[in-house]
């Protein structure tokens, strides 16, 4: 949102404040989500086919504005050579699925179904303001209209675009960042008296009603539609109890709160969430799995774990009970402990979750 409202207010006044303003909030965008480029495409490619924007390549603030994002984003990129772009490796890890020649079409299809239903409560609380007025002239010039259509509709189109070609799966979290221009984009279209009284009020009753709906869904979903489809939801996970317990016997044995958790990447990751102290995670590469590549954790490794002590946590029902031989080769100093059996939270008609786990003494002891 910043980075377009940054240029839109650039290509308006050419202001200097504004192109430094998008310089340094497409640089820090791209320290937060490489998915920027998605946006930044096109918002270039508005520039230059829109005839009152491609002044702005004869003048140096737009160049400026490309210097100050590069530099902010600069010591990331070096990070990224010297680790082989791991980053851009395990994106493209999690994307891959592409089998048959019709998941090109099934994998965008099923990923804008999931994004449709997801928008649909904001499209109907916002409905008042949009379509009682279509008749009218909009709020906005053609140029605006454009600008908007460009920012909002360009990464989703290349999102989609990607997944035809490249056999691309999409998940659904990755349409998160693509909507937040959707009430922008259709009030650009709508009636400059789209917000009259009349039509906030309407949006407040459905807004209210929404929401209500919404929550009783929640309830409804977390009470019964788990045991109803006979297996837990994720946030039903009892990864408090698990950080506890494991906390209070690493305290106890060695006088020290664990500085690592690693192991099975989302049983150690909820641990690590409801440990207090926070310890470092050592997560594996997948979930359901037992493949720790440091590549994949460069802030940690094999030899901080020996050297500051920490807990290996694995599935038993999978792994089975005893340490995982794996595991037992990287670190054979860990002293195994019983077979943790705990309830899922809210559920005790499930099966009972079962953690293996050793503990893993600091060097010093």
């Amino acid at each position: 949102m910043a980075t377009v409202l940054s240029l839109q207010q650039a290509l308006k006044s050419n202001a200097l404040r504004w192109w430094l303003a998008l310089g340094l909030a497409v640089g820090l965008s791209a320290l937060t989500k490489y998915s920027i480029a998605l946006l930044l495409a096109p918002l270039i490619a508005f520039t230059i086919v829109e005839p009152k924007a491609r002044f702005i390549w004869r003048r140096k603030e737009p160049y400026l504005a490309a210097g100050i994002a590069l530099l902010i984003f600069l010591p990331h990129l070096v990070w990224m050579k010297v680790t082989n772009f791991i980053t851009i490796d395990y994106a493209l890890d999690r994307a891959a699925g592409y089998q048959h020649w019709y998941d090109r079409l099934l994998f965008p299809a099923s990923f804008l179904a999931g994004q449709a239903a997801r928008i649909l409560p904001v499209l109907l609380i916002i409905a008042p303001l949009i379509f009682p007025r279509r008749g009218n002239a909009p709020a906005t010039n053609a140029f605006e209209r454009r600008f908007v259509s460009f920012a909002f509709l360009g990464p989703i189109l290349l999102l989609v675009a990607s997944s035809v070609l490249f056999g691309l799966w999409l998940r659904s979290i990755w349409g998160m960042p693509l909507w937040c221009l959707l009430g922008v984009f259709l009030l650009a279209r709508s009636s400059n008296r789209a917000g009259d009284r009349r039509s906030l009020r309407r949006c407040a009753v459905i807004g209210a009603t929404v929401a209500a709906a919404m929550a009783v869904v929640f309830v409804m979903r977390n009470a019964w539609f788990a045991e109803w489809r006979g297996r837990p939801f994720r946030n039903q996970f009892p990864g408090e109890l698990l950080a506890n317990e494991m906390t209070a016997a690493y305290l106890a044995r060695y006088g020290i709160h664990p500085a690592i958790i690693a192991g099975d990447a989302w049983i150690a990751n909820n641990i690590v969430c409801y440990s207090r102290p926070v310890p470092v995670v050592y997560p594996t590469v997948d979930y359901d799995s037992l493949d720790l590549d440091e590549r994949h954790a460069p802030w940690t490794s094999d030899a901080d774990l020996r050297m500051r002590g920490g807990i290996l946590v694995w599935n038993a029902d999978r792994d089975g009970a005893g340490l995982p031989s794996l595991l037992q080769d990287r670190f054979p100093s860990a002293a195994i402990e019983p077979t943790l059996v705990v309830p899922h939270q809210g559920g005790l008609h499930f099966a009972l979750v079962r953690i293996g786990w050793a503990l893993v003494p600091p060097a010093a002891q």
